[in-house]
């Protein structure tokens, strides 16, 4: 059975499905609710914006105050954590385990013929491999990270003034304790648009090369018996984008099925649907494992407060909670296999 079947036969599964372990996911060591938060802060260094330490000194509280009422999510998303202030968010939000993305410096994969900057945004002539910062991206948890990987986007898949970032796509991989099974989680932060600074059709190739490398990334990187959560900034509100991106990323849309299931999954409170769906940049996917089983429970969107008149960032974040199940039939592998 082809990977595209056997995600369109979950899909119709789980919108007439209501999880009959919502109630008390955690209760079961064959069980759990994992919640992921993904945020694009804004970090962009001075002079680009300033006196950030207030926006990101809040941030940072909020999932304090979440650890202090064990309402925390267990795993964030970070982008654009660029600037100085970024590692406020990185280092004072409580969690024990901290994986950085790459480098301003780093490369992965084969090698790209490298061009100039000049034609593109107009600047001098500068090697488009010369990057100014990394990829921005960091992932906190809860957990330990077990394994990890990336892959930079590199200098054939950027436009204007996105190339000046080592934007990429990263993978960790972690085990929950008590549950026993890995759970993938994949984020990215992908091309900008009308704020790239160069013609539509220059950031939307640009776009459509890094979504091809995301595709490539999510089919070699990780155990398909485990599920995988996919969630970032990809920059997919421009229809033609999305079009593209939904036709080679083989995921599920989280919203999609949240909606769809109704009973089965909530919307949290404020939280519009067109802010989960299509005009927003900010994503959730996942695909279930082969031995064990994914799908929402809740999702929102958060990090709406401001400080002195100032939004925390220019993105909200995009929380959902997922219940994880190990497969009935795997749990019977695993007996027979323990029995002597």
């Amino acid at each position: 059975m082809g990977l595209c079947t056997w995600l369109t036969g979950i899909l119709s599964t789980l919108l007439f499905a209501v999880p009959s372990h919502a109630a008390e996911p955690e209760e079961n060591p064959h069980q759990f609710t994992l919640k992921v938060l993904t945020l694009n802060i804004n970090g962009l260094p001075p002079p680009l914006k300033n006196d950030a330490a207030p926006l990101m000194e809040r941030i940072a509280e909020i999932l304090r105050q979440r650890r202090a009422q064990g309402t925390q999510p267990h795993i964030v998303l970070l982008q654009e954590a660029f600037s100085s202030a970024s590692r406020i968010v990185v280092e004072k939000s409580g969690y024990q385990f901290i994986h950085a993305g790459p480098g301003s410096e780093a490369t992965s994969g084969a090698p790209m013929p490298r061009r100039s900057l000049a034609g593109m945004v107009g600047l001098p002539d500068i090697p488009q491999s010369a990057k100014l910062v990394g990829s921005g991206l960091y992932v906190l948890s809860d957990y330990e990270i077990e394994q990890s990987a990336f892959q930079t986007f590199g200098d054939n898949a950027c436009a204007g003034f996105d190339c000046f970032a080592n934007k990429a796509v990263m993978w960790v991989r972690f085990r929950v304790p008590r549950f026993g099974h890995g759970v993938n989680v994949i984020t990215s932060h992908m091309n900008s648009d009308r704020s790239a600074g160069v013609p539509v059709s220059m950031r939307t190739r640009a776009h459509a090369a890094q979504t091809d490398i995301l595709a490539r990334f999510m089919e070699t990187t990780f155990d398909p018996g485990e599920p995988l959560i996919l969630a970032g900034d990809f920059n997919t509100s421009f229809p033609p984008r999305l079009v593209y991106f939904r036709s080679r990323v083989v995921a599920l849309d989280s919203a999609e099925i949240c909606l769809a299931m109704r009973a089965g999954c909530r919307i949290g409170t404020g939280t519009r649907p067109e802010e989960l769906l299509y005009a927003t940049n900010d994503k959730h996917y996942y695909r279930p494992g082969q031995r064990v089983t994914i799908q929402p429970l809740l999702s929102v969107r958060n990090f709406r407060e401001e400080v002195d008149g100032r939004p925390l960032s220019d993105h909200t974040g995009y929380e959902v909670h997922y219940a994880l199940a190990e497969r009935p039939d795997e749990r019977l592998r695993q007996v027979s296999q323990a029995m002597p």
